[in-house]
């Protein structure tokens, strides 16, 4: 059984330095171009940031404390990420430089004041995948290539379970268009590591001040607000403990009402 040691894209290597990213990049460190990659970051509590669609530029920061001068490539997930302005914190496991390969073992592990413990700790998903390589490493989360245009990005702190697995991640599938006071069937589905959905269970729907609990189908009916309007779609878990580990909350999913 893993204990303190790598498993999957977060890991928990022992006597590395800490290393804390600042919040502005250094002169010159930000790439032309970049992926336009949306990122939400949900803790223990639920969503805590975004969704944000930001640029996933290179950028250059200082590590230990002899501020050595690292470069991050653009299209990671930490990339993007830095692109929220979000602050946090991050480790080093290798010696990482002005060369984009050699920060692959950049590792994040304190995000909106909550650091790792133990083997719990916060893990990223790219378009419902656990990414394979590290959030810093210029081959990709899954070391196929960098993040494309249109990527989803979710930050969410991991427990695992006795196979050494993150909770699942919840996903919506809804309309994107409505009419006043109509019924709506909203499906929610369930993601394991590998990107494989069940339909979600005892997961939370609400739109506007209207909420419903998913049965064994993962699917409900919810009816949409009388006003006309832009609305957000969010599902949540209703079942697990924070100690248990919930599911990751959904991206919210936009509905306009007329």
């Amino acid at each position: 059984m893993p204990s303190i040691t790598r498993t999957r894209n977060w890991s928990v290597w022992i006597g590395a330095t800490l290393v804390v990213l600042g919040l502005v990049p250094l002169a010159g460190s930000a790439s032309a171009t970049g992926p336009k990659v949306s990122t939400v970051i949900a803790n223990r509590s639920g969503i805590v940031f975004g969704p944000k669609t930001t640029e996933a530029h290179s950028f250059i920061t200082q590590v230990g404390s002899a501020k050595r001068r690292c470069q991050v490539a653009q299209g990671t997930p930490l990339a993007a990420l830095k692109g929220t302005g979000v602050v946090f914190h991050l480790k080093d496991f290798g010696r990482c430089s002005m060369n984009t390969s050699a920060s692959a073992g950049l590792f994040l592990d304190k995000l909106v004041n909550t650091t790792n413990t133990g083997t719990s700790g916060w893990t990223f998903k790219v378009n419902n995948r656990a990414g394979t390589a590290g959030a810093a490493d210029p081959s990709g989360p899954f070391g196929s290539g960098p993040l494309t245009t249109g990527d989803k990005v979710i930050w969410f702190w991991c427990v695992f379970d006795a196979n050494w697995a993150c909770q699942r991640n919840l996903v919506l599938v809804a309309p994107t268009t409505a009419a006043t006071g109509s019924s709506i069937s909203v499906s929610v589905r369930a993601y394991d590591d590998a990107g494989t959905w069940v339909p979600a269970v005892g997961a939370r729907v609400s739109l506007g001040t209207a909420k419903v609990v998913t049965g064994q189908s993962g699917t409900v009916a919810i009816q949409a607000p009388s006003t006309p309007g832009s609305y957000l779609l969010k599902a949540v878990d209703a079942t697990g403990s924070s100690r248990g580990g919930q599911r990751a909350p959904s991206f919210p999913t936009a509905l306009a009402v007329s």
